[in-house]
């Protein structure tokens, strides 16, 4: 299977997480997504990669912005702002889509508040950990698919097989 990162392309652009990207994939054939999540500075799940870089005609400021500030900077931009109930929206109408979810910071919070708030969707969203110790905790939420990225891990290199025999169920990894 495929999976359209950032959500994929969208009129020539890439790395955007809109709701743009999304549905353009999905109808190229794409069924898994994986799309990066970022907090705003009042605790909203936006998706975006990270602030103060530009995608499209979209720049994001150089601090963290508040929700309004999110989706006002889309206000004359090609692309719909994608929030955390407009993703999940789209995924429950996207009934063979399957989200891969890059939280960029306070994974686990994020984590868990989205098994929580959407426990319908748990079955069709595969989030990343990045460090061996959070598979556990996320299998607590309920996910049953996880993804160890390796991007963020702490450890050597040297000691990413001596971890993975530590697992005791299996787990994807995206190196």
């Amino acid at each position: 299977n495929r999976i359209a990162h950032a959500g994929g392309q969208y009129h020539e652009m890439v790395l955007t997480n809109s709701l743009n990207a999304l549905t353009a994939s999905y109808a190229r054939g794409y069924r898994y997504f994986e799309v990066d999540l970022n907090y705003t500075s009042d605790g909203f799940l936006v998706c975006a990669h990270r602030w103060g870089s530009k995608k499209g005609n979209i720049l994001w400021p150089d601090y963290t912005p508040t929700r309004d500030e999110y989706i006002d900077a889309y206000s004359e931009s090609l692309f719909t702002p994608c929030v955390i109930d407009s993703l999940m929206n789209w995924l429950s109408e996207h009934g063979d889509a399957t989200l891969i979810a890059d939280v960029k910071q306070n994974e686990l919070i994020a984590l868990a508040s989205i098994s929580e708030e959407y426990p319908k969707l748990r079955d069709r969203i595969i989030p990343q950990i990045f460090q061996p110790n959070d598979f556990s905790k996320v299998r607590s939420f309920g996910f049953d698919r996880v993804i160890w990225a390796l991007y963020r891990f702490d450890g050597e290199n040297s000691s990413i097989l001596d971890e993975l025999k530590k697992f005791s169920e299996p787990i994807a990894i995206s190196v």
